[in-house]
């Protein structure tokens, strides 16, 4: 694991303020709510001088909760500073959806 990837799952804790964040986890996985599931999404490269550079990947970050109107969600955006990109409710959990370079 990268040391900036693990930079990062320890920020979105303590955003959360809870150890309830998982970082690709597979189908299997039993979470718990309200949590934070992110994976990544992509790693931009940029060449120059016949060498690659690795640019900041970007994850994709998903504040599941099952309350509707969960204020914690505001923190979580506020402590990224990146939009909602996208919302969306699915069995009784609400989605909301952000992306992030990091």
């Amino acid at each position: 694991m990268s040391d900036r990837r693990i930079q990062l799952h320890h920020k979105l804790e303590e955003i959360l303020g809870t150890k309830l964040v998982y970082f690709q986890p597979p189908e299997s996985t039993k979470m718990q709510y309200p949590c934070i599931r992110y994976n990544l999404a992509k790693v931009p490269v940029q060449h120059a001088d016949d060498k690659a550079y690795i640019l900041n990947p970007k994850y994709v970050i998903v504040y599941i909760t099952p309350t509707p109107d969960d204020a914690k969600r505001f923190d979580f955006v506020l402590g990224l500073n990146s939009p909602i990109i996208q919302t969306y409710a699915k069995d009784g959990l609400y989605h909301y959806i952000l992306e992030l370079y990091y």
